[in-house]
């Protein structure tokens, strides 16, 4: 999904482009490869096969989605060519990855510290690739693949919207749990819950649970053309992950101009500013769905789409992306 979105904003700044993949995507990936480094034998075999594709195909520019195997397998097998090389990490490669112990330590360092052109979606990232880096020299910006003009028509309703991946780390079951409260004395609003994962059984359980289900709709991944829809319509967006960067959800909610609501996160502050454009919470939710009562949701609607617009919309970031191609190509 992220590369996809990436290569359609940046596939008009070249002629070509060769796509590797470490899944199988039919119609997607022209190779495919095994980047894991559990297996020595086939991470050499892949270093092998990839270091054939770029004698083959002579990229202009590498563009490495991952500061992780991805990016060590491809840096090993880079390491000749004289290929400029950028690496986007995606949050977790850098912050969470390389407390995971020393092996995920030393795989992270040598990525940081042999690749000199980085893109980012949070000052934390970059952050913590500079603590990481030997030297200094690097260039990194903060830029993602963008999101699009919501154009939706949908009216609002009394909607919390929650579309994160259904795993501990993003505490869905929080979500669940305090709106189960606050719903007892506001009747009116229902909670959406988007996407899947290894715990939606257990989540569609605790909705039954608490007895709420005529209030919570679990919709699923849903296409991009009724995701719109469910922003529009969506007066609260809510994401609670315990670590995160800048997620594509959280600007499409601004984009749409709902009011978010989202964890203390250095990533998430860089976009919400607490009490005026939306709600940072290190606390218990119910507290916080009881203010929903005195917000204007209006305001805060065209603060969100102003941000948005300038800030995180997909020419906005493609211009960043260029810009920093021609620095690589220059140099």
């Amino acid at each position: 999904m992220h590369v996809r979105e990436q290569l359609a904003l940046v596939r008009d700044y070249f002629s070509e482009v060769y796509v590797v993949n470490g899944e199988i995507d039919e119609g997607f990936s022209d190779t495919e490869l095994n980047f894991s480094l559990r297996n020595p034998v086939a991470s050499s075999k892949t270093i092998s096969k990839l270091r054939h594709i770029i004698e083959v195909e002579k990229p202009d520019i590498i563009h490495v989605h991952q500061a992780n195997a991805y990016a060590y397998v491809t840096l090993k097998a880079a390491k000749k060519s004289n290929v400029p090389l950028v690496i986007t990490a995606w949050g977790s490669d850098v912050l969470l990855v390389p407390k995971m112990g020393l092996l995920y330590r030393k795989m992270a360092q040598y990525v940081i510290n042999h690749c000199n052109y980085f893109t980012v979606d949070s000052d934390s990232m970059t952050e913590a690739i500079k603590e990481m880096r030997r030297s200094d020299g690097a260039t990194i910006i903060n830029a993602n693949f963008g999101v699009s003009v919501n154009s939706s028509e949908a009216d609002r309703e009394e909607v919390i919207y929650s579309n994160r991946n259904h795993e501990q780390l993003y505490r869905i079951d929080e979500i669940i749990k305090a709106f189960a409260e606050f719903v007892k004395d506001n009747p009116t609003w229902k909670l959406i819950v988007g996407g899947r994962g290894s715990q939606t059984d257990e989540l569609k359980n605790l909705v039954d649970q608490l007895d709420i289900n005529a209030k919570v709709d679990f919709v699923g991944f849903t296409p991009k053309s009724e995701l719109q829809d469910l922003y529009a319509k969506a007066r609260v967006y809510v994401s609670i992950p315990e670590s995160d960067g800048t997620s594509i959800s959280l600007l499409e909610a601004l984009m749409a101009g709902c009011y978010p609501v989202v964890s203390d996160l250095k990533a998430n502050k860089e976009w919400i500013r607490d009490g005026e454009n939306g709600r940072v919470v290190s606390g218990d939710l119910h507290d916080m769905f009881n203010e929903l009562a005195v917000i204007d949701f209006e305001k805060v609607e065209d603060i969100n789409r102003e941000l948005a617009m300038k800030r995180a919309s997909k020419e906005a970031n493609k211009d960043k992306f260029y810009s920093l191609y021609n620095k690589m190509l220059s140099e």
